[in-house]
């Protein structure tokens, strides 16, 4: 174990095994070469070692390699468990050893994984040129005997590759729904016979999102400022644009290209 542990309190200390599986590396714009991973651990039992070496197809890198350690993790003084930082080196080995570079490393604590159960997640390389990921399965288990009381620090999700794309995609689609739903809104002044019309091509997720309270600020705001405009007796951009169209649709000519008003004013 560490030798910083070696004066902390035995109170302050807790034990855990944890069981990492390094999978893939994913999205590697290389073609040659043997690809391996070198880890360090802190505050383990073994505090380095090596995947085997793999070479490269379609793309991607497989290991598969498991690894098994004990650690031992401190609470601080403020109860949360102190770092471990496991940290990962990705190698590229070329000219039969000769030549070997680094494509990419990768930084985790692994405090931040305690009693999360066996998780696995594919992280972007730091310190890297290519936008490759990692793909690595992290269990951690508590084998302290006794009550020993600490929390457990937030995980961060910066590095997390899909988190990323879950945020992309999410935020899309908020502001996809947003720009239904305001269209949606518009036509409805336009009365019943247009919106019969526009009822077909209405989007059912867009007028699910319409009773969410997401988009209950937007509203708000538009009223708002309808209203501040009224008070201070000028007309908003909004209620000109609805006139316009409500003129329209009053005078619209009927189906057969004639106007409703000159038939009246003949008969």
């Amino acid at each position: 174990m560490s030798l910083s542990h070696i004066f902390v309190p035995r109170n302050r200390k807790v034990d855990f095994t944890v069981d990492i599986s390094i999978e893939d590396l994913a999205n590697v714009p290389l073609v040659t070469g043997l690809f391996y991973v070198k880890w360090k651990l802190q505050h383990a039992e073994k505090s380095s070692g090596s995947t085997e070496r793999a070479f490269i197809k379609d793309y991607s890198v497989f290991w598969n390699h498991n690894l098994s350690n004990k650690i031992q993790l401190v609470v601080g003084s403020d109860g949360y468990l102190m770092p471990c930082e496991f940290r990962l080196t990705i190698k590229q080995e070329l000219k039969g050893g000769k030549e070997i570079n680094t494509i990419g490393s990768l930084s985790l604590n692994l405090s931040e994984y305690v009693d999360s159960g066996k998780m696995t997640r594919r992280y972007l390389l730091q310190k890297s040129k290519i936008n490759s990921t990692i793909k690595l399965s992290i269990e951690t288990k508590h084998t302290t005997f006794g009550d020993v009381e600490y929390k457990v620090p937030q995980l961060k999700k910066t590095q997390i590759f899909g988190g990323i794309t879950g945020i992309i995609t999410e935020r899309k689609e908020l502001q996809d729904d947003e720009r239904s739903k305001r269209a949606f809104k518009n036509r409805s002044n336009f009365g019943p016979h247009y919106l019969a019309k526009s009822r077909s091509t209405t989007s059912l997720r867009s007028s699910d999102y319409a009773q969410s309270p997401l988009f209950s600020p937007i509203v708000t705001s538009s009223l708002a400022e309808n209203s501040f405009l009224r008070d201070a007796g000028e007309r908003s951009p909004t209620d000109v644009v609805e006139d316009i169209f409500a003129n329209i649709y009053v005078h619209a000519p009927d189906d057969d290209g004639s106007d409703s008003d000159n038939k009246k004013q003949k008969k």
